[in-house]
């Protein structure tokens, strides 16, 4: 018996073309990568709840994980509107990336955001244990190119310029009645350059609290957009994107998290020759 075709998650319609994540454009500012180690935990744990399971993830193989890529998507889309929207936002993130934050005006942080979004409603793909987004929510940012108010886009700086890792959480959380709602959140946060961006996406009293949570971490709320000029705020010091992730996870009532899954990849690379 044959097997049936692979649905697009943004469409529904069926197809599945090699999408890129990170955009095979972004390997040329940050050079080649080594290794990827992808790290899935599951909370709680079935047999010791005061633990994470955790395990190796689909992606802990050799190369760069901006050379990785998930068939996941219909070509209609991957070359159509998703092309475009990385398009919009490469000149913006490779000025970022490079800690030049002069130019990052209105029009440049809906890119950025829109981008981000993106991104984080793909590599979630990459553990199906880490997919919170619902598919009429990709479907509706597809067709309406709009971010809704369960979303926050935040950036900041960072310390990272040789490296990147990303971060990826989805939870459920008690919001401040003490009750769950039925629509699980995801966290994710991640190093391009010296970029830092998270995004969080939720129902919207816990993304009004996420306000708080990137004020705390000094990182600028680009989507619902926020100011027309902004500064570049101090870089983190000593603090990837996977300690960001405990950083700015909400924790509007104890205990915060019921349940939830958390990815973490990074990339390795080779170490410099010495000049003995």
């Amino acid at each position: 018996m044959s097997r049936p075709p692979k649905l697009c998650v943004y469409c529904g319609q069926p197809g599945s073309s090699k999408e890129h994540p990170w955009g095979r454009w972004s390997a040329e500012p940050f050079g080649p990568g080594h290794t990827t180690n992808h790290y899935v935990q599951l909370y709680p744990n079935p047999e010791d709840p005061t633990y994470c399971d955790t395990k190796l993830g689909a992606l802990n193989r050799p190369g760069s994980p901006r050379s990785q890529t998930f068939k996941i998507v219909c070509e209609p889309c991957n070359n159509g509107w998703m092309s475009e929207i990385q398009n919009r936002a490469k000149e913006a993130l490779t000025s970022l990336a490079e800690g030049d934050w002069s130019e990052f005006g209105l029009e440049r942080q809906a890119a950025v955001a829109a981008w981000a979004a993106l991104f984080t409603m793909t590599i979630e793909h990459a553990h199906k244990d880490t997919v919170s987004i619902t598919f009429a929510e990709r479907d509706r940012f597809r067709t309406q190119r709009q971010l809704s108010e369960k979303w926050r886009v935040a950036v900041g700086t960072g310390e990272f310029a040789s490296h990147y890792s990303v971060g990826h959480r989805a939870m459920l959380v008690r919001d401040t009645t003490g009750s769950v709602p039925d629509e699980p959140s995801q966290l994710s946060c991640w190093d391009f350059g010296q970029l830092t961006i998270a995004t969080f996406y939720g129902p919207e009293e816990i993304a009004r609290i996420m306000d708080e949570r990137f004020l705390y971490a000094d990182m600028r709320v680009i989507s619902p957009p926020r100011a027309a000029k902004l500064l570049k705020p101090e870089p983190f010091e000593g603090i990837n994107s996977w300690q960001l992730l405990d950083i700015l996870t909400p924790v509007p009532a104890a205990p915060p998290i019921i349940s939830g899954v958390s990815a973490f990849v990074r990339e390795r690379r080779r170490s410099a020759p010495r000049n003995d």
